[in-house]
């Protein structure tokens, strides 16, 4: 059984965070050891799929009640403000997703180049 890594935030890391990740996030991942960093992309990934799963039935129920003129005049906006979801934001979240399964494939290097 591995050891559990408790976050320290009296130690930080001063590195630039990326996109996807805010500086105490990042922070927290430095920490943890290979194999927990491993695990948490898993189940930020499993999240973000179930994510896109969520977000495309709800983009098929908005269209539904735009093609039938729907009372809600949120559905129709199209500014700034709109929280309506889009196929855009599934982008963001299959390029997250990316981003998550080549920092796994990063670990797994590490771990085999460590193991030869």
């Amino acid at each position: 059984m591995s050891t559990i890594t408790q976050y320290n935030p009296k130690i930080r890391m001063n590195n630039l965070s990326t996109e996807y990740e805010d500086r105490e996030d990042y922070n927290f991942y430095l920490q943890l050891s290979n194999e927990e960093k491993k695990e948490y992309n898993d189940l930020q990934i499993e999240h973000l799929k179930s994510r896109v799963d969520e977000v495309s039935n709800e983009i098929d129920l908005y269209d539904f009640k735009v093609e039938r003129n729907h009372p809600d005049q949120n559905l129709y906006r199209t500014d700034s403000m709109n929280d309506n979801p889009s196929y855009e934001y599934i982008d963001q979240i299959h390029k997250h997703i990316k981003f998550l399964e080549d920092k796994n494939k990063q670990i797994e290097g590490e771990k085999e180049s460590v193991s030869v």
